[in-house]
């Protein structure tokens, strides 16, 4: 997963490995990555939550209302938070545009 070899996992790394996942039929392990945004295990995924993953991923400075504009990208039912059904559309979506960006060699 740590493909600079610098001793962290960047969020480019991690999305990528949540791309791979998915793209290889790994509900299962699409839900452990979404229990780790669900800190509070409540099925869904608040800003607060989104920000803390972001900062152990190394974005210090993403504020809670750059978060809120994050989840607002990928709430479908305009409750605020992120679902699993969201997160599950939010990274097949990322898997679509890897996949069209390595066809095209960008």
């Amino acid at each position: 997963m740590d493909f600079n070899g610098d001793g962290r996992i960047d969020l480019n790394e991690f999305m990528h490995a949540l791309v791979v996942s998915d793209s290889g039929g790994g509900e299962d392990y699409l839900m452990d990555t979404f229990l780790i945004f669900d800190a509070d295990k409540n099925g869904l995924i608040s800003a607060k939550e989104w920000r803390k993953v972001l900062s152990s991923l190394g974005f210090h400075k993403c504020s809670l209302q750059q978060c809120k504009r994050m989840i607002r990208g990928v709430d479908r039912d305009g409750d605020g938070f992120v679902d699993f059904k969201e997160f599950r559309a939010m990274i097949r979506q990322q898997s679509v545009g890897r996949k069209a960006k390595g066809m095209l060699n960008l």
